[in-house]
């Protein structure tokens, strides 16, 4: 992938449409059995088959723990949202308290914010790194 700030932008807009692509399958299957449709069968198929393959590719790029610990919490709060805004399923306030945890923890989740750079010294892993002229993540 490419480096600097363009290199670091297309790498969260991937986690983001591989969080979306699950969130999709996963709210598609679940009408499968409603529907008895073959062209959504296959569409869920696509659609969760790619988001794995571009997981895949995101963890050869960027460290596994901040790859799925980013998408998974994104497949959780996208889950309960897509009950709520799809299927019109009432959040409770725990429920809501569980969303907003999980989109404050994609937030501040283990990566170097956008637009610093790894010479400033800043980081906010708990795992100590060995420097790298990028902004965080070893190509």
């Amino acid at each position: 992938m490419q480096d600097g700030v363009y290199g670091e932008i297309v790498k969260w807009l991937a986690i983001l449409v591989s969080t979306l692509m699950f969130v999709a399958s996963d709210g598609l299957a679940s009408n499968v059995w409603e529907e008895r449709s073959v062209l959504l069968t296959l569409l869920v198929v696509f659609l969760g088959c790619s988001a794995y393959v571009l997981f895949a590719f995101l963890c050869s790029v960027l460290p596994l723990a901040v790859v799925s610990g980013l998408v998974n919490t994104g497949i959780v709060a996208g889950a309960i949202l897509w009950g709520f805004m799809i299927k019109g399923q009432i959040l409770d306030w725990h429920q809501k308290a569980v969303v907003a945890c999980a989109l404050l923890t994609v937030a501040v989740a283990g990566t170097r914010p956008l637009f610093v750079r790894a010479t400033d010294g800043l980081t906010t892993s708990a795992v100590r790194q060995p420097a790298d002229p990028g902004l965080g993540f070893p190509e």
